[in-house]
């Protein structure tokens, strides 16, 4: 299959950067400013992967473009909780 190692290469970089994000989270409360860009990487190829794997019927590209989905769905979630909280924080400094 052609498609193992590129789908491989994003699963270990969507995990690590996780990891990394989920740590960095959890160590300084704050979501790193590079989930962004990552996240956007992260889903377009995502849907390609799993478009791919519905259209030639391959369950581990299914799988994967799940995963990669889904780790972009959780940082991008994680940088608008942290903007909403950051601009509800500077609203009451104003007032």
């Amino acid at each position: 299959m052609q498609y193992e190692i590129p789908l491989l290469a994003m699963r270990i970089a969507a995990t690590t950067l996780l990891f990394i994000a989920v740590w960095n989270i959890w160590t300084f409360r704050i979501t790193p400013r590079f989930c962004a860009p990552f996240a956007f990487l992260f889903n377009i190829s995502g849907i390609i992967f799993l478009t791919l794997g519905i259209k030639h019927e391959i369950f581990d590209l299914v799988r994967g473009g799940g995963i990669i989905l889904f780790v972009s769905y959780i940082l991008i979630i994680s940088f608008i909780i942290d903007n909403f909280l950051k601009e509800r924080g500077e609203r009451k400094d104003n007032d």
